[in-house]
């Protein structure tokens, strides 16, 4: 049986923000989705966007880009 596999991910945040746009963390931020990975931001900058009561941030998995990694057969 052969085996099937599934992109690898990353931790990461979605970031909405309101209409007129808002800089928060050395970053810029509008109405559509901005998806940015943990391992990019320092916990400062993190808690500075998640602190801003103007932004919409989700927890998120990201997809890298080329990797994949193998899942195991179920039996």
């Amino acid at each position: 049986m052969a085996r099937s596999s599934r992109k690898k991910t990353a931790p990461g945040i979605r970031v909405i923000g309101p209409k007129g746009g808002l800089r928060r963390a050395g970053l810029r931020f509008g109405p559509g989705e901005t998806d940015i990975p943990l391992d990019r931001l320092s916990e400062e900058q993190l808690a500075a966007i998640r602190d801003e009561p103007r932004l919409v941030v989700t927890d998120i998995e990201i997809p890298l880009e080329g990797e994949v990694e193998p899942v195991p057969d179920g039996g």
